[in-house]
């Protein structure tokens, strides 16, 4: 993308990818030559594994991660948080072949009443320290509605990233990384 500044002057701006570039299959998938691994704290059952979340597909109800609401993230190594060190909740985490900074992330819900309605994203390079990267409270969605949410800040490049359930209901049709 580039914008014209003055007639024969142009700055280009990167576009950003979209991570996974393409619908997961399995929990471990290989796309494009490169290995992006989905995990969870807890599933309702196989039918609702975490790749779910990233298989680019609504067509049906299957097409989602489902936690059981018992998993529960506790840590004592998240940096930039305004909640502190630590956090409890079930989460949904992608592992990426190689770090990305991330722009801004997509969610597809299934409705308000049966969504997540507050979370908290870090990001890790490592699996055990991790950055704040963004964190929501008090959001609503319509019926299978796409919202995307802008990261403020520098928070640093990551290849894993994980969302943790802080509040509502721990299910996730879609969810998509740019960057």
């Amino acid at each position: 993308m580039s914008i014209v500044i003055f007639p024969g002057s142009f700055i280009s701006l990167p576009i950003p990818l979209e991570y996974p570039p393409s619908a997961m299959t399995a929990d471990s998938s290989v796309i494009g030559g490169q290995t992006y691994t989905a995990s969870a704290s807890d599933t309702f059952s196989v039918s609702y594994s975490p790749f779910k979340a990233f298989n680019k597909s609504i067509a049906t109800v299957f097409d989602r991660w489902n936690a059981t609401g018992t998993g529960t993230y506790t840590t004592t190594n998240i940096t930039g948080w305004s909640g502190g060190s630590s956090a409890t909740g079930s989460w949904l985490q992608i592992q990426l072949p190689t770090a990305i900074a991330l722009q801004y992330y997509t969610f597809v819900q299934p409705e308000s009443g049966v969504a997540i309605t507050g979370w908290l994203l870090v990001g890790s390079n490592d699996g055990t320290n991790w950055t704040r990267v963004d964190e929501r409270s008090g959001q609503t969605f319509g019926t299978t509605e796409q919202i995307q949410y802008n990261v403020t800040g520098a928070p640093g490049s990551f290849n894993r990233y994980r969302l943790i359930v802080r509040s509502g209901v721990a299910t996730m049709y879609e969810w998509r990384l740019f960057g």
